[in-house]
């Protein structure tokens, strides 16, 4: 169960960087870092986050803090020449490497997403499938054995608009689903 948490709770984070301007706006300006500083109600501000950006815009190294100005999260990013995340390095409250998670790509969409160990042992494989349109329809997360752990399939509108996503334990049983509506 630790290690099904622990691979969720990493596919959420590949590639999610938090930094909310746009890398467009961050190379137009030649922007190299970014500081968030949060002035909470006492009037006390502490550093919350801190980015700093590539020479194309793109986030290659993040931090957050707590309030109390103690180091939460760290994480160094690898970019290849289409600006795509080919590797994500997870650091933990005292520093060390926790994990690294490296993404193949094929026609501009990741397709395998490896996840390591401090030690660059692989723990688990994500292999994504898409339909025509390049929307994606299926992840499947194995183990280092190559067992199945996790799979996750996403169903589509006519319009293209993702209405469902459906997650699977390693016994194929229904685990979580999740439906999208939409207002026009």
């Amino acid at each position: 169960m630790r290690l099904k948490v622990q691979l969720i709770l990493t596919l959420f984070l590949i590639v999610n960087v938090s930094f909310s301007q746009s890398n467009k706006k961050v190379k137009k300006y030649k922007i190299k870092s970014v500081s968030e500083i949060v002035i909470d109600s006492s009037k006390q501000e502490f550093r919350e986050s801190f980015y700093k950006f590539d020479k194309n815009g793109n986030v290659i190294f993040e931090e957050e803090f707590s309030k109390k100005k103690k180091f939460k999260l760290k994480n160094e990013y690898v970019f290849d020449k289409k600006n795509r995340v080919t590797e994500q390095i997870i650091y933990n409250e005292k520093g060390a490497i926790t994990q690294i998670i490296k993404t193949s790509y094929s026609l501009e969409l990741p397709i395998n997403i490896s996840v390591f160990d401090k030690d660059r042992k692989l723990i688990s494989i994500t292999e994504n499938k898409y339909d025509g349109f390049g929307d994606k329809i299926q992840e499947i997360t194995k183990d280092s054995e190559g067992k199945i752990v996790l799979s996750v399939e996403y169903s589509y509108n006519e319009k293209g608009l993702k209405i469902s996503r459906k997650t699977f334990n390693a016994s194929n049983v229904l685990i979580e689903e999740k439906k999208y509506t939409y207002e026009y």
